[in-house]
């Protein structure tokens, strides 16, 4: 996973990038699932990085990014003949000077 130097609440713009180390170009659905501070959870729509078909990532909207602490994150790709999950990663979501 690719993130940020550091990466703080409600950032906008922040690339989140999984390299799955396989080639992804077949799959027929991409998604990053996360697990909130708070233990929230849900999922992003993923693309292929343009050029790198072992990678995936999703561009963070307002709002995306709404709780501090410690984010969980896991690929989630499904093939013709084949469905499953990636490695879990985390990154940390830092408070702003406000």
């Amino acid at each position: 996973m690719t993130v940020g130097t550091k990466t703080y609440l409600n950032d906008t713009g922040t690339a989140i990038i999984i390299d799955a180390g396989e080639d992804l170009s077949t799959a027929s659905l991409m998604k990053i699932k996360y697990l909130k501070p708070s233990g929230a959870s849900g999922a992003w729509t993923a693309t292929i990085v343009s050029g790198e078909p072992t990678k995936t990532r999703y561009i963070t909207l307002s709002n995306d990014l709404d709780e501090s602490g410690t984010w969980k994150i896991q690929l989630y790709v499904e093939f013709s003949t084949w469905k499953g999950h990636g490695e879990i990663a985390s990154f940390v979501v830092y408070d702003p000077i406000v």
